[in-house]
C-alpha cells in the first residue's frame, strides 16, 4: 500500500476492521500517553472523535473550531509540537468543507480520511 500511494517510511498504513467510528476510541486508546491530545473541531465527525476521547478520560484540547459559524469553513489550525497527537478530519462531507493542506506539527498527525 505504501508503494502504491508513494508513502515513505514517515508514514504507517493500518488496515483495521470496525469502521471509521471505532477509530474514534482506538486512536486515544493507543496514542494517548497521558498528556494533551489536540483536535481541530470542523464538524460532526471530529465532534464524535472528541466526545469519545473525553469518555475515555483523555485530556482533550480543541485548538481550533468553526462551530460558531455552523462549520462553514476550515479554521486556522495550529497544533503544538508536544501534544500526544493532533487530530483532524480531512473531508467534512456533511458541511462540504475540506482541508486543502494539512497543518504542520511535530506531534503525530491523525487524519480521518474515511469520507
Amino acid at each position: 500500500a505504501k508503494e502504491l500511494y508513494g508513502l515513505n517510511d514517515d508514514y504507517e498504513v493500518l488496515f483495521l476492521q470496525g469502521g471509521a467510528s471505532l477509530q474514534f476510541a482506538m486512536i486515544p486508546m493507543n496514542l494517548s500517553l497521558g498528556g494533551v491530545c489536540e483536535y481541530a473541531n470542523t464538524g460532526v465527525w471530529t465532534q464524535k472523535a472528541i466526545k469519545e476521547a473525553q469518555i475515555l478520560g483523555v485530556n482533550v484540547k480543541v485548538v481550533a473550531s468553526s462551530e460558531e459559524s455552523k462549520f462553514d469553513h476550515i479554521p486556522q489550525v495550529e497544533f503544538s509540537d508536544n501534544a500526544d497527537y493532533a487530530y483532524i478530519c480531512s473531508n467534512n462531507t456533511i458541511y462540504g468543507t475540506q482541508f486543502k493542506n494539512y497543518p504542520k506539527t511535530k506531534a503525530p498527525l491523525i487524519v480521518d480520511a474515511s469520507s
